[in-house]
């Protein structure tokens, strides 16, 4: 686990300085084109990493890694499959020299990127706060309330209908009234 959170730290780092150095040539509709390839490159690369977090984490079955990386996952690949067809729409815009509408797609590509870096950063911060107090599972716990004592918890679960009484089978039931 702590790996993990080495590696994810890394790649952070290592995002932030990308970025900085790409940032520095944005005027240029090559470094456009580039900046959105490597951006959705980059993208790529950080699903699989927390996809292989996921699956050790269902190996391990540990079900509070589970809960940190499912959603954030689903939610990265989706802005991977937008980002892509953004890249696909900025070469083409680069290639018919329309920079002003290129310019406006590369913004919406600074967008997706910026918020995957917020993706990752939650997972990285709900890895850190896994087990400390005011963390993940004791912010859940305080929600639902004491799950260990036996108490009842979720105030949305269904509860057991007080028993009344009960109704009298068919077989006592009894049958029409003869005229005899």
């Amino acid at each position: 686990m702590k790996r993990m959170i080495a590696l994810l730290a890394v790649l952070l780092l290592g995002a932030a300085v990308l970025t900085v150095a790409l940032a520095q040539d944005r005027a240029d509709q090559s470094s456009m084109v580039e900046q959105s390839r490597i951006y959705v490159e980059w993208m790529k690369a950080m699903s699989k990493k927390l996809s292989a977090g996921l699956d050790q984490a269902r190996q391990e079955q540990n079900a509070r890694k589970i809960d940190c990386i499912e959603d954030r996952l689903d939610a990265l690949d989706k802005l991977i499959v937008e980002s892509q067809s953004i890249n696909e729409k900025i070469r083409a815009l680069a290639l018919q020299q329309r920079v002003p509408e290129a310019r406006r797609l590369f913004g919406r590509m600074e967008q997706i990127r910026k918020t995957v870096m917020q993706l990752l950063q939650m997972v990285d911060d709900c890895y850190h706060s896994i087990n400390e107090v005011g963390g993940f599972v004791e912010t859940i716990e305080e929600w639902l309330g004491d799950t260990e004592s036996g108490a009842p918890g979720d105030p949305t679960a269904w509860t057991t209908p007080e028993p009344g009484p009960e109704p009298v089978p068919n077989e006592f039931t009894p049958g029409p009234v003869s005229v005899e």
